[in-house]
């Protein structure tokens, strides 16, 4: 039924858009209006260039200040085949194909959960976030692309009074990731994320290092459908091993369908407002989290502390060139935190989650 609201609120423009790319691929039919004209041009470091390594399409007619002739790079390949269902990379530039964006990528947000009160312990809980994440990716040959991305995520907690937790943790993460770029149906994305995460109130054990993986198959079933399918590992309080994967239903160069676990996005893509490509989106997602934390009650208590959560969210964002800034608000919901040892698990209360960010 939440699906179902949010796509009919999607379908009557006071909608919400993507965290990561637009329609994946061009839509079979009809021609697409003069505001879609620009699908094979893309950002890049900071100069608008050509996606296609031969002359661009007659038909799609250059932007300003390019030629009919322009070339790309030796170094930036045809990246317009290649796409990432589970990117965070937002829609930029104008609708239609949404090619990898190759090079440097930075992103920054804030997040906000107010004062929820918490079951199971005495006391109320409130998280505040921001997080930092910059992406660096190339093509290796022509067939495989190779992304790093390094993150800094900071929480700032206050209580419950029922848990001495600390007033805060970090987590520092590097993630590495191949994807391959073959013309046929089928490719494949496979990673791994080494991190570690903790309050860094002392020296750090067992409990602050992780590695988490993951692989998928994506299967081009039409110009419009593309199916992934494969399993991710969660390194948490205990081992995680979910379903990771879905499909991308791209009917038109205004919508898409990105149903996949664990995060799913229907975006539209709303139009020009002063210039900026705006698209609109709803967005369901499950997250586990986890640190190491010092209890601070208990002078020799260092454990792993693991934070589930579900979010539902409503969101817009506005591209111009490489720049996207973004704000979406919503639901958080299901939250759950244990321990290995030396403190009792609580449950928190459901609330609102606001969360804005700049992509550049």
């Amino acid at each position: 039924m939440l699906l179902c609201a949010l796509v009919v609120a999607l379908s009557l423009g006071a909608d919400p858009a993507p965290v990561g790319g637009g329609p994946a691929w061009q839509p079979p039919s009809a021609p697409a209006p003069a505001e879609y004209q620009l699908r094979n041009w893309q950002w890049r470091d900071g100069e608008l260039q050509s996606d296609m390594p031969a002359d661009p399409d007659p038909a799609l007619p250059p932007p300003a200040g390019a030629t009919s002739n322009t070339r790309a790079p030796a170094h930036y390949e045809e990246t317009a085949a290649y796409y990432d269902p589970f990117s965070r990379q937002l829609a930029y530039g104008n609708a239609g194909y949404q090619p990898y964006r190759l090079g440097w990528y930075f992103a920054d947000e804030m997040v906000s959960v107010p004062t929820s009160a918490v079951r199971d312990v005495s006391g109320s809980f409130q998280d505040l976030q921001y997080n930092a994440w910059a992406r660096y990716a190339r093509l290796v040959g022509s067939r495989h692309l190779f992304a790093w991305t390094g993150a800094w995520n900071t929480s700032w907690w206050t209580g419950p009074s029922g848990v001495a937790l600390p007033p805060g943790a970090d987590q520092l993460v590097s993630d590495v990731q191949v994807s391959s770029l073959h013309s046929g149906a089928w490719n494949w994305q496979a990673g791994i994320t080494p991190q570690i995460n903790a309050d860094f109130r002392r020296s750090l054990d067992h409990n602050a290092y992780m590695v988490d993986g993951r692989f998928a198959v994506l299967y081009q079933a039409s110009p419009t459908v593309r199916v992934a399918g494969g399993c991710a590992y969660w390194n948490r309080v205990h081992g995680i091993l979910i379903p990771y994967g879905g499909l991308i239903w791209a009917p038109d160069s205004r919508w898409e369908f990105r149903m996949f676990f664990p995060q799913s996005r229907i975006s539209r893509y709303y139009g020009k407002v002063a210039d900026k490509d705006v698209w609109t989106y709803a967005s369901a997602g499950y997250q586990v989290q986890a640190w190491q934390v010092s209890i601070q009650d208990t002078p020799s208590a260092k454990t792993r502390m693991q934070m589930s959560d579900l979010q539902f969210m409503l969101g817009t964002s506005a591209s111009a060139g490489k720049w996207t800034a973004f704000a979406e608000g919503g639901l958080i919901s299901d939250r759950r935190v244990l321990f290995r040892s030396h403190a009792p698990t609580f449950n928190i209360n459901d609330n609102a989650l606001m969360r804005i960010g700049l992509l550049y």
